[in-house]
């Protein structure tokens, strides 16, 4: 009886071992589009942006079915791709809405004409974020058009040196251009303010608005950055030949749209409170 019993036992062992090893092994891209959305998820998405998230949501079960349907499927890695940035789109998105939310509470302080200067400085640079992102969808880089509209973005943040460099690297792609005469007296004009260390903006900055400026530009920079490389990831993220390589392009994503996004939020909320604070005194 005693050995029936541990025969049985032994049985069952083995058979549950079996079990286990034939268990499919979850791939780690759809274990992080689970994280993704969970941490979406837990993020004012849920309330600012609940389209995004529902559509994270959407793309993660397509994930899930294809998983099922077929663990080895390579459709499931595409899919959990995919659900990932929509996730990690979503909170990014929720992100910047609230700190344009701030903004609006705090920008009573800023005056008609700066409110101006930012309006115009943001359309360029959401100009530039299109081309740049135009220009990964095609493998080519709109060079010459995007030092335009950056050395027209530099100049009003009062960066000459680097605005006079993306103007002459324009005027140099683009030797017969009708608008070179325009971008050649914007260079004589801001090389004597540069040669006097003088500033495009009519107060000096101080320490707190060099460093909000500063976060809310590379930020931005950031951002732009990663939307490219996840662009170009997504467009041939069917070619097997450039899995590797496409692998370093998505790490890279994952690291500059949340770390971009979160640096010009912050620097924003920074930029609005100075001005607020100077207002108040």
């Amino acid at each position: 009886m005693n050995r029936s019993t541990g025969l049985f036992a032994g049985t069952l062992s083995i058979f549950g071992l079996a079990l286990v090893g034939c268990a499919p092994v979850i791939p780690h891209e759809l274990a992080d589009a689970r994280t993704a959305f969970q941490h979406a998820s837990a993020s004012r998405a849920s309330d600012l942006r609940p389209a995004d998230l529902h559509q994270a949501q959407v793309a993660l079960s397509q994930a899930e079915q294809s998983f099922a349907a077929d663990p080895k499927a390579d459709k499931t890695l595409d899919l959990s791709y995919v659900a990932q940035r929509k996730a990690q789109l979503a909170e990014a998105l929720a992100g910047l809405e609230l700190a344009n939310q701030q903004k609006n509470a705090a920008g009573a302080s800023i005056t008609s004409s700066e409110h101006a200067i930012q309006k115009r400085t943001e359309g360029e640079l959401s100009m530039t974020r299109e081309q740049l992102a135009e220009a990964a969808r095609n493998g080519q880089a709109q060079s010459a058009e995007l030092d335009y509209n950056v050395g027209r973005c530099l100049e009003r943040l009062g960066r000459e040196a680097e605005a006079i460099a993306a103007y002459r690297r324009y005027v140099e792609a683009r030797p017969h251009d009708p608008r070179n005469d325009e971008v050649r007296r914007r260079i004589l004009e801001l090389e004597p303010r540069q040669a006097r260390g003088e500033a495009t903006a009519p107060a000096p900055r101080s320490r707190h608005t060099r460093l909000s400026l500063g976060l809310g530009v590379g930020g931005i920079g950031l951002a732009l950055v990663g939307a490219a490389t996840g662009a170009v990831v997504l467009a041939r993220r069917a070619d097997e030949a450039r899995y590797d390589e496409n692998r370093r392009l998505a790490i890279s994503t994952d690291v500059l749209l949340p770390v971009g996004a979160t640096m010009a939020a912050v620097g924003l909320v920074l930029y609005l409170t100075g001005r607020s604070r100077q207002a108040a005194r």
